[in-house]
């Protein structure tokens, strides 16, 4: 593939995964459209012991489209949905994590916010060994 094929595949794949978000966005706010995380926030109340619940919760999701990702890695077969939107929806959660780091440590900008988040993810207690590619 060439830069140029590249640059206008990234820039298609991109505009229809920022629709898919805006779709989903209903799903994701459940019509409370004033907080865009509240669907973490709800799923992360059963988490409290673990620490910020929408964090862990968001995390959650990364961690279950990650997984379908290696799956479908490994056999080359859809679940149950296609494989671009699996990887459409785990760009959108990585995309929207920082915001939520941001909101949940008051963080003054996006870096602060992927450092915390990094230092989170360093301290946790994630098993991360399950994502790696079996030889």
């Amino acid at each position: 593939m060439t830069n140029e094929d590249f640059v206008t595949f990234r820039e298609e794949a991109t505009a229809a995964r920022i629709a898919m978000a805006d779709r989903k966005s209903v799903d994701y706010t459940r019509g409370n459209f004033d907080d865009r995380f509240i669907n973490f926030k709800r799923a992360g109340e059963e988490l409290k012991e673990i620490g910020d619940p929408a964090l862990w919760a968001i995390a959650n999701h990364i961690l279950k489209h990650m997984d379908a990702i290696w799956q479908y890695l490994k056999t080359q077969k859809d679940t149950s949905e296609p494989i671009e939107g699996r990887i459409d929806d785990e760009q959108n959660y990585l995309e929207m994590l920082p915001g939520l780091f941001a909101e949940v440590c008051g963080a003054l900008d996006a870096l602060d916010a992927l450092r915390y988040a990094i230092r989170r993810l360093k301290d946790s207690e994630l098993e991360m060994a399950r994502f790696e590619p079996s030889h």
